[in-house]
Protein backbone atom coordinates (compact mmCIF):
# COMPACT_ATOMS: atom_id res chain seq x y z
CA UNK A 1 0.00 0.00 0.00
CA UNK A 2 1.42 3.37 -1.02
CA UNK A 3 1.21 6.20 1.47
CA UNK A 4 -0.35 8.54 -1.10
CA UNK A 5 -3.12 6.16 -2.20
CA UNK A 6 -6.75 6.91 -1.41
CA UNK A 7 -6.55 4.35 1.39
CA UNK A 8 -3.13 5.55 2.48
CA UNK A 9 -2.33 7.32 5.76
CA UNK A 10 -1.62 10.68 4.12
CA UNK A 11 -5.05 10.82 2.49
CA UNK A 12 -6.83 9.69 5.66
CA UNK A 13 -5.03 12.22 7.84
CA UNK A 14 -5.73 14.97 5.31
CA UNK A 15 -9.40 14.01 5.23
CA UNK A 16 -9.66 14.09 9.02
CA UNK A 17 -8.00 17.51 9.17
CA UNK A 18 -10.35 18.83 6.49
CA UNK A 19 -13.37 17.45 8.36
CA UNK A 20 -12.10 19.02 11.57
CA UNK A 21 -11.79 22.43 9.92
CA UNK A 22 -15.22 22.17 8.27
CA UNK A 23 -16.88 21.15 11.53
CA UNK A 24 -15.08 23.97 13.33
CA UNK A 25 -16.51 26.45 10.84
CA UNK A 26 -20.03 25.02 11.23
CA UNK A 27 -19.72 24.94 15.02
CA UNK A 28 -18.62 28.59 15.24
CA UNK A 29 -21.28 29.88 12.84
CA UNK A 30 -24.11 27.90 14.44
CA UNK A 31 -23.00 28.83 17.97
CA UNK A 32 -23.08 32.59 17.40
CA UNK A 33 -26.57 32.99 18.94
CA UNK A 34 -25.03 31.47 22.14
CA UNK A 35 -28.24 29.60 22.99
CA UNK A 36 -27.49 27.21 20.11
CA UNK A 37 -24.08 26.13 21.43
CA UNK A 38 -25.66 22.93 22.74
CA UNK A 39 -27.19 22.04 19.38
CA UNK A 40 -23.88 22.71 17.60
CA UNK A 41 -21.93 20.62 20.11
CA UNK A 42 -24.46 17.80 19.81
CA UNK A 43 -24.12 17.86 16.02
CA UNK A 44 -20.32 17.56 16.22
CA UNK A 45 -20.66 14.62 18.64
CA UNK A 46 -23.10 13.02 16.19
CA UNK A 47 -20.66 13.23 13.27
CA UNK A 48 -17.69 11.88 15.22
CA UNK A 49 -19.86 9.18 16.76
CA UNK A 50 -20.64 7.86 13.28
CA UNK A 51 -16.97 8.08 12.31
CA UNK A 52 -15.80 6.08 15.33
CA UNK A 53 -18.49 3.42 14.86
CA UNK A 54 -17.30 2.94 11.29
CA UNK A 55 -20.49 4.25 9.71
CA UNK A 56 -20.62 6.42 6.61
CA UNK A 57 -20.37 9.99 7.87
CA UNK A 58 -21.21 12.95 5.65
CA UNK A 59 -19.94 15.98 7.53
CA UNK A 60 -22.29 18.67 6.22
CA UNK A 61 -25.39 16.50 5.88
CA UNK A 62 -25.02 14.78 9.26
CA UNK A 63 -24.09 17.96 11.12
CA UNK A 64 -27.17 19.88 10.04
CA UNK A 65 -29.40 16.82 10.37
CA UNK A 66 -28.46 16.48 14.04
CA UNK A 67 -28.58 20.25 14.55
CA UNK A 68 -32.18 20.43 13.30
CA UNK A 69 -33.40 17.29 15.08
CA UNK A 70 -31.98 18.26 18.48
CA UNK A 71 -32.42 22.03 18.27
CA UNK A 72 -35.43 22.38 20.58
CA UNK A 73 -34.29 19.70 23.02
CA UNK A 74 -30.83 21.22 23.29
CA UNK A 75 -32.01 24.69 24.35
CA UNK A 76 -33.08 23.78 27.94
CA UNK A 77 -29.98 21.58 28.22
CA UNK A 78 -27.78 24.49 27.16
CA UNK A 79 -29.46 26.71 29.74
CA UNK A 80 -29.00 24.04 32.42
CA UNK A 81 -25.31 23.56 31.61
CA UNK A 82 -24.88 27.34 31.47
CA UNK A 83 -26.36 27.64 34.97
CA UNK A 84 -23.89 25.03 36.24
CA UNK A 85 -20.93 26.93 34.79
CA UNK A 86 -22.30 30.24 36.08
CA UNK A 87 -22.53 28.71 39.56
CA UNK A 88 -18.88 27.65 39.34
CA UNK A 89 -17.90 31.15 38.23
CA UNK A 90 -19.84 32.85 41.04
CA UNK A 91 -18.38 30.48 43.61
CA UNK A 92 -14.90 31.36 42.35
CA UNK A 93 -15.70 35.09 42.66
CA UNK A 94 -16.83 34.54 46.24
CA UNK A 95 -13.56 32.80 47.05
CA UNK A 96 -11.51 35.56 45.43
CA UNK A 97 -13.35 38.30 47.36
CA UNK A 98 -13.15 36.67 50.77
CA UNK A 99 -10.26 38.97 51.75
CA UNK A 100 -8.05 36.09 52.76
CA UNK A 101 -6.60 32.95 51.25
CA UNK A 102 -9.37 30.35 50.85
CA UNK A 103 -9.01 27.23 52.93
CA UNK A 104 -7.95 23.94 51.41
CA UNK A 105 -11.49 22.61 51.83
CA UNK A 106 -13.12 25.51 49.96
CA UNK A 107 -10.53 25.36 47.18
CA UNK A 108 -11.04 21.61 46.86
CA UNK A 109 -14.80 22.12 46.68
CA UNK A 110 -14.36 24.65 43.88
CA UNK A 111 -12.19 22.23 41.89
CA UNK A 112 -14.71 19.45 42.51
CA UNK A 113 -17.58 21.58 41.18
CA UNK A 114 -15.62 22.50 38.05
CA UNK A 115 -14.68 18.85 37.45
CA UNK A 116 -18.27 17.67 37.88
CA UNK A 117 -19.61 20.40 35.59
CA UNK A 118 -17.02 19.64 32.91
CA UNK A 119 -17.82 15.92 32.96
CA UNK A 120 -21.56 16.57 32.87
CA UNK A 121 -21.17 18.99 29.95
CA UNK A 122 -19.35 16.36 27.90
CA UNK A 123 -21.84 13.57 28.59
CA UNK A 124 -25.05 15.62 28.28
CA UNK A 125 -24.54 16.59 24.64
CA UNK A 126 -22.94 13.27 23.73
CA UNK A 127 -26.05 11.48 25.02
CA UNK A 128 -28.34 13.83 23.11
CA UNK A 129 -26.43 13.07 19.91
CA UNK A 130 -27.00 9.31 20.28
CA UNK A 131 -30.26 8.74 22.14
CA UNK A 132 -33.79 10.16 22.19
CA UNK A 133 -34.23 11.26 25.80
CA UNK A 134 -35.89 14.02 27.78
CA UNK A 135 -33.89 16.74 29.51
CA UNK A 136 -34.22 15.37 33.04
CA UNK A 137 -33.36 11.87 31.88
CA UNK A 138 -30.29 13.12 30.02
CA UNK A 139 -28.91 14.91 33.09
CA UNK A 140 -29.56 11.89 35.30
CA UNK A 141 -28.02 9.46 32.80
CA UNK A 142 -25.04 11.76 32.28
CA UNK A 143 -24.45 11.87 36.04
CA UNK A 144 -24.63 8.07 36.37
CA UNK A 145 -22.42 7.31 33.35
CA UNK A 146 -19.82 9.92 34.21
CA UNK A 147 -19.34 8.38 37.65
CA UNK A 148 -19.66 4.78 36.54
CA UNK A 149 -16.81 5.39 34.09
CA UNK A 150 -14.95 7.78 36.35
CA UNK A 151 -11.49 6.94 35.00
CA UNK A 152 -12.39 7.74 31.39
CA UNK A 153 -14.32 10.82 32.56
CA UNK A 154 -11.22 12.19 34.28
CA UNK A 155 -9.15 11.41 31.19
CA UNK A 156 -11.60 13.37 29.03
CA UNK A 157 -11.42 16.36 31.34
CA UNK A 158 -7.63 16.06 31.17
CA UNK A 159 -7.84 16.07 27.37
CA UNK A 160 -9.95 19.23 27.45
CA UNK A 161 -7.45 20.93 29.77
CA UNK A 162 -4.51 19.83 27.62
CA UNK A 163 -6.14 21.13 24.44
CA UNK A 164 -6.91 24.47 26.07
CA UNK A 165 -3.38 24.73 27.44
CA UNK A 166 -1.97 23.95 23.99
CA UNK A 167 -4.06 26.78 22.54
CA UNK A 168 -2.23 29.18 24.88
CA UNK A 169 1.08 28.06 23.40
CA UNK A 170 -0.26 27.90 19.84
CA UNK A 171 -3.00 30.58 19.63
CA UNK A 172 -4.29 29.26 16.30
CA UNK A 173 -5.42 26.10 18.09
CA UNK A 174 -7.91 28.17 20.07
CA UNK A 175 -10.23 28.18 17.06
CA UNK A 176 -10.29 24.41 16.65
CA UNK A 177 -10.02 23.53 20.35
CA UNK A 178 -13.77 22.89 20.96
CA UNK A 179 -14.18 20.51 18.01
CA UNK A 180 -10.78 18.88 18.63
CA UNK A 181 -11.79 18.21 22.24
CA UNK A 182 -15.06 16.64 21.10
CA UNK A 183 -13.24 14.49 18.54
CA UNK A 184 -10.79 13.13 21.12
CA UNK A 185 -13.39 12.59 23.83
CA UNK A 186 -15.68 10.76 21.40
CA UNK A 187 -13.35 7.74 21.41
CA UNK A 188 -13.97 7.19 25.13
CA UNK A 189 -17.65 8.11 25.07
CA UNK A 190 -18.58 5.81 22.19
CA UNK A 191 -16.74 2.95 23.88
CA UNK A 192 -18.77 3.50 27.05
CA UNK A 193 -22.00 3.77 25.06
CA UNK A 194 -21.23 0.51 23.23
CA UNK A 195 -20.72 -1.35 26.51
CA UNK A 196 -24.11 -0.28 27.84
CA UNK A 197 -25.92 -0.84 24.54
CA UNK A 198 -24.58 -4.41 24.36
CA UNK A 199 -25.53 -5.02 27.98
CA UNK A 200 -29.05 -3.71 27.31
CA UNK A 201 -29.39 -5.89 24.21
CA UNK A 202 -28.27 -8.99 26.12
CA UNK A 203 -30.69 -8.20 28.95
CA UNK A 204 -33.52 -7.70 26.45
CA UNK A 205 -32.65 -11.00 24.77
CA UNK A 206 -32.65 -12.83 28.10
CA UNK A 207 -35.98 -11.23 28.94
CA UNK A 208 -37.46 -12.31 25.60
CA UNK A 209 -36.16 -15.85 26.09
CA UNK A 210 -37.64 -16.07 29.59
CA UNK A 211 -40.96 -14.67 28.34
CA UNK A 212 -41.07 -17.19 25.49
CA UNK A 213 -40.29 -20.02 27.92
CA UNK A 214 -43.05 -18.82 30.23
CA UNK A 215 -45.50 -18.65 27.33
CA UNK A 216 -44.51 -22.18 26.25
CA UNK A 217 -45.05 -23.47 29.79
CA UNK A 218 -48.45 -21.77 29.96
CA UNK A 219 -49.41 -23.28 26.59
CA UNK A 220 -48.31 -26.71 27.79
CA UNK A 221 -50.36 -26.30 30.97
CA UNK A 222 -53.41 -25.27 28.92
CA UNK A 223 -52.95 -28.28 26.63
CA UNK A 224 -52.49 -30.53 29.64
CA UNK A 225 -55.70 -29.25 31.23
CA UNK A 226 -57.59 -29.83 27.98
CA UNK A 227 -56.20 -33.36 27.73
CA UNK A 228 -57.21 -34.02 31.33
CA UNK A 229 -60.76 -32.87 30.61
CA UNK A 230 -60.96 -34.98 27.47
CA UNK A 231 -59.56 -38.12 29.10
CA UNK A 232 -61.32 -37.81 32.47
CA UNK A 233 -63.83 -40.49 31.54
CA UNK A 234 -61.12 -42.73 30.15
CA UNK A 235 -59.06 -42.38 33.34
CA UNK A 236 -62.01 -43.42 35.54
CA UNK A 237 -62.66 -46.52 33.44
CA UNK A 238 -58.97 -47.36 33.49
CA UNK A 239 -58.95 -47.09 37.30
CA UNK A 240 -61.84 -49.53 37.49
CA UNK A 241 -60.01 -51.93 35.20
CA UNK A 242 -56.91 -51.60 37.36
CA UNK A 243 -58.92 -52.44 40.50
CA UNK A 244 -60.46 -55.45 38.82
CA UNK A 245 -57.05 -56.57 37.68
CA UNK A 246 -55.63 -56.21 41.21
CA UNK A 247 -58.02 -58.83 42.43
CA UNK A 248 -56.13 -61.42 40.41
CA UNK A 249 -52.69 -60.68 41.78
Amino acid sequence: MKIFDLDGPVYRVGTEIADLLILTFYWIICSLPIITIGASTTAVFYVYGKKIRGEDAYVTKDFFKSFKENFLTSIPLTIGVGILWLSCFLYRLILMNMGKTPSFLLTGLALFLVLETAIMTIYVFALLSRFHMKGKGIFLTAFVLSHKHLASSIIMVGIAILVQYSSLIFPLMLVISPVLTIALCSFFIQKNFTLHIKAAEEAAKRSEDSESETEDEEDEEDDYEEDEEETEGEDSSNEEEDRSFLKYI
